[in-house]
């Protein structure tokens, strides 16, 4: 039987952003504002209506992921406003 082996991905990003793209083969992401101030947005419109930014609370960790086995693509985490946030990621 042959093991297959998992790689994680860990930063701490303050007062900056970082955009996930498809070519980064990510699916799943976890958040944790761990101070300040920080937020994340989608880049899916649904007719008319464009993705809106969801705001990070501290110490209330968040996780996105892909169900279909594709990657995630256009997520935007936003801490410009003087947050830290960690972020551990999968591919």
């Amino acid at each position: 039987m042959a093991f297959r082996n998992q790689q994680i991905y860990t930063t701490v990003l303050t007062n900056s952003t970082f955009t996930f793209t498809a070519d980064m083969s990510i699916q799943t992401i976890s958040l944790n504002l761990a101070s300040g101030v920080g937020q994340f947005s989608g880049s899916l419109s649904i007719g008319l209506l464009n993705s809106t930014p969801i705001t990070l609370s501290v110490n209330q960790p968040v996780t996105i992921s892909s169900d279909s086995g594709y990657p995630l693509d256009g997520i935007v985490i936003d801490c410009t406003g003087g947050g830290v946030i960690n972020i551990m990621a999968r591919q």
